[in-house]
């Protein structure tokens, strides 16, 4: 059985939906009087619940044409009422709000914890990218130094060299005089 909430917050009970006699079709007339029957009675309930606030008591069963008039407890057979897919009542959440509301409240909590977090980690990359740049300066003068010494060193070796040469040149033409004054002698 549904309940139903009032406009005043109180909660009230509807009447059972009656049972259709299956054997006897009717005719349209009597489907039209059973239609201005159930209205009617609608109509009595409502204007009930606005003046009291509250349901009635006593279940009201509308009157069919061939159906029984029932004033107790409702028959537990068949009904005409398709079945809920999930009991709720009116203050229940969904179903499908449940997994949205769990992936909007993990992405908030996501940006909120991994913003400082990327912050952190980016300053961290920042200061080692600049701790880097500061040593790199400091090697500066000492690479300029290393080089002065390596342009003099440089020099020197091409004036040993220049000095090897006129050695050699040297020698070359003392051993060439010294072949030029032997030969004439044995001659």
């Amino acid at each position: 059985m549904r309940v139903q909430q009032t406009t005043q917050g109180g909660a009230g009970q509807l009447p059972p939906i009656p049972q259709m006699d299956k054997a006897a079709p009717r005719a349209s007339s009597d489907a039209k009087q059973a239609a201005q029957e159930i209205r009617q009675a609608v109509k009595e309930i409502r204007s009930e619940i606005q003046a009291n606030g509250q349901a009635p008591q006593a279940p009201v069963t509308p009157k069919i044409a061939g159906a029984p008039v029932q004033n107790g407890p409702a028959n537990t057979t068949a009904s005409t009422a398709p079945p809920a897919e999930f009991p709720r009542s009116n203050n229940d959440i969904p179903p499908e709000v449940i997994p949205m509301l769990g992936i909007v409240m993990g992405t908030i909590t996501l940006m909120v914890l991994g913003f400082p977090i990327v912050r952190v980690l980016t300053r961290r990359f920042d200061r080692g990218t600049q701790q880097i740049a500061a040593k790199t300066t400091d090697v500066t003068p000492q690479l300029r130094q290393l080089q002065d010494s390596i342009d003099a060193m440089a020099i020197e070796i091409e004036r040993i060299s220049e000095g090897q040469r006129f050695t050699s040149k040297l020698l070359a033409e003392r051993s060439d005089a010294k072949v030029a004054i032997e030969a004439p002698k044995q001659g």
